[in-house]
């Protein structure tokens, strides 16, 4: 993880950043902890921790998910409030503030766009 690189990495990264135009960051594992791990121990679903490297298909694994949320009466609103509970790691906003000084940065997660692109399987309607 990029914050705890020993001096030598950090310098060497650094390097490779002045040459860097734009910052792309995965937020999960990387800025933040994986939010269907977080998911399943707030809602004590252990299915809910497989990963694709459980289940290689991402939609096929999403399925899964909400099928598992769905029959243990699990709704978006829930979700929302477990995944806004989550914190970014140690070092995370100082590391990002920091980058933001030296070029754009872009943080994305593709699980959440996905999720939220099944909102109505829910019957959730944005307002």
């Amino acid at each position: 993880m990029i914050f705890r690189c020993t001096n030598i990495e950090l310098n060497r990264r650094i390097k490779t950043i002045k040459n860097m135009h734009i910052i792309c960051l995965d937020l999960e594992s990387i800025l933040m902890p994986e939010i269907w791990i977080n998911i399943a121990e707030k809602t004590n679903i252990q299915e809910l921790r497989l990963t694709t490297r459980d289940v290689p298909d991402y939609e096929a694994l999403m399925d899964k998910r909400l099928k598992i949320l769905r029959n243990n009466n699990i709704d978006l609103k829930e979700v929302q409030k477990i995944i806004k509970e989550i914190e970014p790691f140690d070092g995370a906003v100082s590391f990002l503030n920091w980058l933001r000084k030296k070029m754009p940065v872009l943080g994305f997660s593709g699980r959440r766009f996905r999720l939220w692109r099944r909102c109505n399987y829910w019957n959730y309607q944005r307002s």
